[in-house]
């Protein structure tokens, strides 16, 4: 067969028309693939594309609300929230669209040296270097640039007049914490730090980095979500190139709600004040017998709430007028003696040889503050002189029984649920029941814990709170809920029964101790006002004792409770009583 045969021509060029439309084929399958997936995004993908595009150039970005405030009774003003001005810079005003990042860099550097050159020399000192602007044009591009916070009023009026010399500066609003009498009552108010806020959507910001007030100590911390508000947000809208462009949608904060304290500022600074001149560590409670509201629960030391490190020193930052726990000493006894009436332990005119001390068992003594003794004492002398031999005496009748129900009628030995729960104290009531619990390596109570239980001594541990709680009810019979914030309802949790003839005795105990001679609250005189009181100096190890003060005020209607209680201060009559007099007559005066 020849190379040029037809045959064989026409069947190659058969074959090469298969091919050709095999290709053809292939093609327009492929090209209506193709056409199909195009079909298919512009069609159905439409709507998704575009939200992705839109958030790509959009930001959402946290507004901090203003933080409300903390005021006292009166509504003055005590932590609180001031405009905060900050000069910054935005870099989508500075540069052109068609500038490189090189470039934008060396436009916004300059611009900000030339304002730093005009404002001063601190300015220049102070102001962003061009690592801060490179990293925050890579990191935070549509967000002005922070040049200077917390402008001065000088410093603003100052660029306000050649603003127009500086395109792309303006002044950005946020909100910075200021604290009137900043060393009052600075346990109990607590400061903030600048921080960012536990919502748990704050991942969901773009300015995730944001900050505002937030609580760190006493109320500022346990307030913190009524006290901070709520957030707005703004949808900023940028450039292909993430540079700032508009504002789409803003959504407005909503300010933080005032709170106002039961607490008297000018009596809280009195108290503290009291206690700074002479060094003194302790606490001074002032409670309203009427509807449990505190009108000054002072802790001393203090410390500076608006320093940038608090202090410590002497455990400042401790609130001992809920946290502490001290032995109660001779305040005891007045409790003890209503209970015994009322169980009719004891009469009235009884009496008790006193003979300067108790005898224990093995020929121990407890010394009676009076050197060669009382000599034969009853009830209402005993509690104005405040007879150790005559209340170790009484601690033995009580029994364990006596012991154990005795404390259940007062409000030693538990937390009193304040809104400051979590930092008081319970303490302990000295009671057969605690000693068997706790006491394990001699868990019987003997006539030793009788004595000492009888004087405030041994295991007794109670705080200046719950001294004042049950003061309150010992004399006026009801337990009302201590108050800290004024828009808490007033709560009267429990009524006690006394007998008219126990209480009338009691007050007369505590009235001889003011008024009476040899008694030991003499420097709770207040002139025009008669008042029940108590002192009481509490053992404490080899150290000096414990100062403590009892007081009630006007003596036939007790409406006014106070506690003073001075660590290592000595005589509750000597060191506490003149301290506390100087408080409740303030306090009287002014708020009565």
């Amino acid at each position: 067969m020849s190379d040029h045969d037809p045959a064989s021509a026409s069947l190659i060029l058969q074959r090469q028309r298969r091919n050709n439309r095999s290709l053809c084929i292939f093609f327009l399958a492929v090209i209506l693939l193709l056409l199909a997936c195009i079909a298919w995004v512009q069609i159905f993908q439409s709507e998704n594309l575009t939200l992705q595009s839109q958030q790509q150039q959009t930001r959402k970005l946290y507004v901090p609300a203003k933080r409300g405030s903390i005021c006292d009774r009166n509504g003055t003003r005590l932590n609180y929230t001031v405009p905060m001005y900050t000069l910054v810079i935005r870099p989508d005003l500075v540069r052109d669209p068609r500038d490189t990042r090189r470039i934008t860099l060396e436009k916004i550097n300059a611009a900000i040296s030339e304002l730093a050159l005009w404002l001063g020399p601190d300015f220049y000192r102070f102001k962003p270097n061009r690592d801060q602007i490179s990293q925050h044009l890579d990191k935070r591009t549509p967000m002005p640039i922070p040049l200077w916070q917390d402008l001065d009023a000088d410093t603003i009026a100052r660029w306000n007049s050649r603003k127009q010399d500086f395109p792309g500066t303006e002044l950005l609003l946020s909100w910075k914490r200021l604290y009137h009498s900043p060393g009052t009552a600075s346990q109990l108010r607590g400061f903030t730090r600048l921080g960012e806020p536990d919502d748990p959507d704050r991942k969901q910001y773009w300015n995730a980095n944001f900050k505002e007030p937030v609580g760190r100590s006493g109320l500022e911390y346990l307030l913190n979500p009524e006290l901070r508000g709520s957030g707005g947000s703004e949808i900023l809208q940028t450039d292909v190139l993430s540079y700032r462009n508009t504002v789409l949608e803003s959504r407005k904060a909503i300010n933080g709600n005032d709170v106002h304290l039961t607490i008297d500022l000018e009596c809280q600074q009195l108290a503290e004040g009291l206690f700074a001149e002479k060094s003194y560590s302790g606490a001074v409670l002032i409670l309203d017998a009427a509807n449990g509201e505190i009108m000054v629960l002072a802790s001393c030391p203090g410390f500076d709430i608006s320093a940038s490190i608090p202090g410590t020193t002497n455990q400042a930052q401790f609130n001992r007028a809920v946290g502490g726990a001290y032995p109660p000493g001779s305040t005891i006894k007045p409790f003890m003696a209503l209970y015994a009436l009322e169980k009719g332990l004891i009469a009235p005119e009884e009496t008790c040889r006193c003979p300067g001390w108790y005898e224990l068992p093995g020929k121990r003594r407890i010394a009676c503050h009076q050197r060669f003794g009382h000599g034969n004492i009853a009830l209402i002398e005993a509690i104005a002189k405040s007879c150790n031999t005559y209340f170790c005496t009484l601690g033995k009748k009580m029994g364990k029984n006596g012991w154990n129900e005795f404390a259940q009628n007062f409000a030693f030995g538990q937390k009193m649920n304040t809104i400051l729960y979590k930092q008081e104290s319970s303490g302990i009531t000295y009671s057969p029941d605690w000693v068997r619990q706790h006491r394990l390596q001699a868990p019987r109570w003997d006539d030793d814990d009788s004595a000492y239980a009888g004087i405030g001594q041994g295991k007794w541990l109670v705080s200046p709170l719950q001294m004042a709680v049950s003061t309150s009810i010992l004399l006026t019979g009801n337990r009302f809920q201590p108050k800290i914030l004024l828009d808490e309802p007033v709560q009267l949790l429990e009524t006690f029964a006394w007998s008219e003839q126990s209480l009338s005795l009691i007050r007369q105990g505590m009235l001889q101790c003011v008024y009476g001679g040899g008694g030991t609250g003499h420097a709770l005189r207040i002139p025009g006002v008669e008042v029940l009181g108590k002192t009481g100096t509490a053992e404490v190890s080899d150290q000096t004792a414990h100062a403590w003060c009892i007081a009630a005020l006007p003596a036939e209607a007790p409406r006014l409770i106070g506690v003073a209680i001075v660590e290592h201060g000595g005589g509750g009559g000597r060191v506490a009583a003149p301290v506390l007099q100087k408080v409740m007559e303030h306090a009287w005066k002014n708020l009565f």
